[in-house]
């Protein structure tokens, strides 16, 4: 059984794909195009996809046109701020779009989905050890990651940096 894409989605996985790589292209020194085009193509995304929502959802996007409407009539610097503003908003929707990439990976993984059964076949207590050790090690892992990323920024950025007395 195959299931069709339909193609506002097809669209909108389009969107979200581009803005991803926009934000790491800018995030990583790219053009200087790249965070406004990712601006742009994510106040499109949130609108294609405000259409397949329920009205309460919409909503949001109308208080969001309404305090940018406010902001042209109230402030001189509007549009930079809209900009600074969807360019915040292109970075959650990269974000996301990658925790979401991920999450279909470990979805269709089987080694992913025998470590979870065996996980949820745990009694409660052992199961909330193994999380939350799991956690702690999964956490130390990524700071000592942040740690030498950390420490090799700021060798590289101390051999740039000429200082003057």
């Amino acid at each position: 059984m195959s299931s069709a894409i339909s193609p506002i989605d097809r669209i909108a996985g389009g969107l979200a794909l581009a803005v991803t790589i926009l934000m790491i292209l800018r995030d990583w020194g790219g053009p200087g195009w790249s965070g406004p085009l990712a601006a742009v193509l994510a106040a499109a995304l949130v609108l294609l996809l405000a259409t397949q929502v329920r009205w309460s959802r919409r909503l949001f996007v109308g208080i969001g046109l309404t305090l940018v409407l406010a902001a042209m009539l109230t402030r001189e610097s509007w549009l930079a701020d809209v900009e600074r503003a969807l360019e915040s908003a292109a970075f959650i929707a990269a974000f996301f779009t990658a925790l979401t990439s991920l999450r279909h990976v470990a979805d269709t993984s089987p080694s992913i989905h025998r470590a979870g059964m065996f996980l949820a076949q745990q009694p409660p207590g052992r199961r909330y050890l193994a999380l939350t050790a799991g956690g702690q090690v999964f956490g130390l892992l990524l700071n000592y990651g942040a740690i030498a990323l950390l420490g090799a920024m700021s060798v590289t950025s101390a051999g740039t940096v000429s200082y003057t007395h």
